[in-house]
C-alpha cells in the first residue's frame, strides 16, 4: 500500500508541475497580449491626440478683440506660399494629419548660429502680403509641449518682426527694425525676448521674464498684440495672453522707430542661446498650429 501510494504521488507530481508550468505559459501570454493591447490603444489615443490642435472657442479667433487677416496653415496638401522663407521645414520639421507643424529638436541642437552643432528647431520669416506697414495687431497661435519637455536654459517661440528684423546680437535701430518673440526659460518660465532700440549690445533684452509658465502635456494657447509708438511719443504698447488670459501688459515703450511698421511673424522654434550649454538635452518634438495675425478694425489701429 506503502509503495502504491508512494508510486500514485510520484506520477501525479509531474503532471502537476506540468499544470502549473502551462496555467504560467497561458498568463504570461494574456500578459503579453494585454500589454501590446494596451500598447497599440495608447498609440493610437496618442495619433488622435497628437493629429490636430484642440481649439479652445474664442481664444484664437479673438483673443484681443480683433479682426481676423491673415492666417498660415501647415497644410501638406497645399504648396507653402511665396511670403514664407527661412529653414526647416522638409527637413526637422513635417506637416502631419490636421495641418500640425511637428518640429524635431535633436539632442544637442541649438540656434544654428553654432554650425558645430546638429540643427534642430525651425527659422520661418511669414510676411504675409497687406500686413506691411501695420501699427498694430494680434499673432495668435497654439503650441504643444510633451510632457517630458527639458526646458534646460531656455529656447525662442514665434514673434512679431518688423523692417530688418534684427536678431542673432544684432543691434537693433531706430527706423531700421525691430523683433518681439517669445522665449521659454529654465522651468518653463515664460518672457519677451525684444530686439528694440537701446537693447543691450549683442544679445535682446529680456521682458516680464518669468510673468507666466508654459505648461508641458497639453496645447496652449498663445497671443502677443503689438501696439507701435507714435511719431516722436514713447507709447508703444506689448501684450501676452495665455489661454486668452493677459500676463504681460508694458507700456511707454519705443519700438521701432518712424518709417518701420510690422511686417511679419518670426516662426522660430529652437533651443538657445548659440554657445553649447544652451543645447536641448535629448531629443524631443515641439507642436505647432496654424498661426494667425488680426488686425483692429478700421479706424482703430491706436485705441486702447
Amino acid at each position: 500500500m506503502d509503495a502504491g501510494a508512494d508510486l500514485v504521488v510520484g506520477a501525479s507530481g509531474p503532471r502537476r508541475r506540468v499544470a502549473s508550468r502551462q496555467m504560467i505559459l497561458r498568463t504570461m501570454v494574456q500578459w503579453r497580449d494585454a500589454r501590446l493591447a494596451l500598447g497599440h490603444f495608447v498609440l493610437l489615443a496618442g495619433l488622435v491626440v497628437f493629429a490636430r490642435p484642440v481649439v479652445a472657442s474664442g481664444i484664437i479667433s479673438g483673443a484681443c478683440g480683433f479682426v481676423p487677416a491673415h492666417t498660415l496653415q501647415f497644410d501638406p496638401l497645399q504648396p507653402m506660399r511665396g511670403e514664407l522663407s527661412g529653414w526647416g521645414l522638409g527637413q526637422t520639421a513635417s506637416v502631419g494629419a490636421g495641418g500640425v507643424l511637428s518640429i524635431l529638436l535633436p539632442e544637442g541642437s541649438i540656434n544654428p548660429g553654432n554650425r558645430q552643432a546638429p540643427r534642430g528647431g525651425i527659422g520661418l520669416r511669414w510676411r504675409p502680403g497687406g500686413l506691411a506697414g501695420a501699427r498694430r495687431a494680434c499673432l495668435s497661435y497654439q503650441l504643444h509641449l510633451p510632457h517630458d519637455f527639458e526646458f534646460a536654459l531656455g529656447g525662442k517661440l514665434p514673434g512679431f518682426i518688423g523692417g530688418d528684423a534684427p536678431t542673432g546680437g544684432r543691434a537693433a535701430e531706430l527706423g531700421r527694425g525691430f523683433s518681439l518673440r517669445l522665449m521659454w526659460r529654465r522651468g518653463g518660465r515664460g518672457e519677451i525676448y525684444a530686439y528694440v532700440p537701446g537693447h543691450p549690445v549683442g544679445r535682446g533684452a529680456s521682458i516680464a521674464r518669468g510673468a507666466w509658465r508654459f505648461p508641458r502635456g497639453r496645447w496652449v494657447a498663445v497671443s502677443e498684440e503689438v501696439r507701435l509708438e507714435r511719431p516722436g511719443q514713447r507709447d508703444g504698447l506689448v501684450r501676452v495672453l495665455i489661454d486668452g488670459v493677459e500676463v504681460v501688459r508694458r507700456e511707454g515703450l519705443v519700438i521701432a522707430g518712424e518709417g518701420v511698421g510690422i511686417d511679419g511673424v518670426a516662426i522660430d522654434v529652437f533651443y538657445g542661446g548659440k554657445s553649447r550649454e544652451w543645447a536641448a538635452p535629448r531629443d524631443t518634438r515641439v507642436l505647432l498650429s496654424e498661426i494667425r495675425i488680426d488686425l483692429p478694425a478700421t479706424g482703430e489701429e491706436s485705441a486702447e
